[in-house]
């Protein structure tokens, strides 16, 4: 698998599933996202008592936590289907890697 990826061409692409492990912490986070920003769309808007209460400092505190857990559980899926030292020689390779937006993990050469 990590050859495959490796001798990537210009232009091609690789794709994999996430674990469901992943999947699942992913959907979670996504909620929390969507019921954080809901909350803030509240705080602008005044319609909601808990969030008059929030300041633009904690949400930004809590939102950026909350993208951070997302960035570590996709990095270590990518862990999990290369291994450190695999993912290592593709960040070498200069081959492009990330989330595809139907939530697998991608590769792909420029």
């Amino acid at each position: 698998m990590l050859n495959n990826i490796l001798s990537l061409k210009k232009g091609g692409k690789q794709c994999f599933n996430l674990p469901e492990e992943s999947v699942k912490k992913l959907q979670l986070i996504d909620l929390q996202k969507t019921s954080h920003e809901n909350l803030f769309a509240s705080y602008m808007n005044r319609t909601n008592e808990k969030a008059n209460e929030l300041s633009w400092e904690v949400f930004m505190q809590s939102y950026t936590k909350l993208h951070a857990d997302e960035l570590r559980v996709i990095h270590e899926a990518f862990i999990a289907l290369l291994g450190e030292e695999g993912l290592q020689k593709v960040k070498d390779s200069g081959i492009n890697f990330g989330m595809s937006p139907r939530q697998k993990l991608m590769f792909w050469c420029d």
